[in-house]
């Protein structure tokens, strides 16, 4: 049994036989982050990596520009608190975060959006094999219905997340490079699910080149990427890949 799963007794049903099994499911926690004595958000999350869940939802949403404005973190098992370095500062109204898809908590205000600042380049084959090294992960997890997130550098995947929530996963994996100063300009994020709006506009602000899945990405996603500057590249399986928006950041 790990931080993010443990062992339920079900019943399995196969063909017109049912038997007693043992599967291995995903945890789920209500975690609060209260940032200078104020609740601002409850999110429904795997119980891994909370620090990082924390610097990195506090970052992709605007909450702080980066980890110098903030003081302190201390972590409960169902909470952190954040003091800033501007113990003044007032910041919003609480949120409710979900599970699940994980979708962002913040209203989609494109205007303003920032946009990419970055002239790295990448090959085609950097990203298959970062988003083959994922698919791995994701196959290889003990509890089913995990999201995995990850940041990838020339290929290697260089951080990995994982969480019932698809969003909250890239949260932790942005929150991890954060943590440790990694540069992210250069870099590209790794999703395990499908790439949305909510994914898009969480690079658009960490400033992260290109967002890369397995999956499909929806059209909003596209949208928003396109003028952000951003490159998505869906669909991603063995040789082949969809570039969505700005492909000329990927060589051939």
């Amino acid at each position: 049994m790990g931080e993010t799963g443990r062992e339920q007794r079900c019943l399995k049903r196969e063909g017109g036989t049912l038997s007693e099994a043992v599967f291995t499911v995903p945890e789920e926690i209500a975690f609060t982050l209260i940032v200078n004595g104020r609740n601002v958000a409850t999110a429904m999350l795997s119980p891994g990596m909370l620090h990082e869940f924390t610097l990195g939802y506090l970052f992709t949403e605007q909450i702080v520009k980066g980890t110098g404005e903030i003081e302190s973190v201390r972590l409960e098992r169902n909470a952190a608190e954040v003091l800033l370095k501007n113990p003044f500062r007032l910041v919003g109204q609480r949120r409710m975060v979900p599970g699940g898809c994980g979708g962002s908590s913040s209203p989609l205000e494109t205007r303003r959006l920032p946009k990419i600042r970055s002239g790295a380049g990448f090959s085609a084959g950097e990203i298959q094999a970062a988003v083959e090294r994922m698919i791995q992960v994701h196959e290889g997890a003990a509890a089913s219905g995990l999201h995995f997130a990850g940041i990838a550098e020339r290929g290697r995947v260089i951080a990995i997340a994982q969480d019932i929530g698809s969003l909250h996963a890239l949260d932790k994996a942005i929150g991890h490079a954060l943590r440790e100063q990694i540069a992210l300009p250069d870099k590209c994020l790794i999703t395990s699910g499908s790439i949305s709006s909510g994914a898009v506009r969480k690079c658009l602000v960490s400033n992260i080149p290109v967002i890369a899945s397995p999956g499909a990405a929806t059209a909003l996603a596209i949208e928003l990427a396109e003028a952000g500057g951003l490159t998505i590249a869906c669909q991603v399986h063995n040789a082949s890949m969809v570039l969505c928006s700005h492909p000329e950041r990927i060589a051939a």
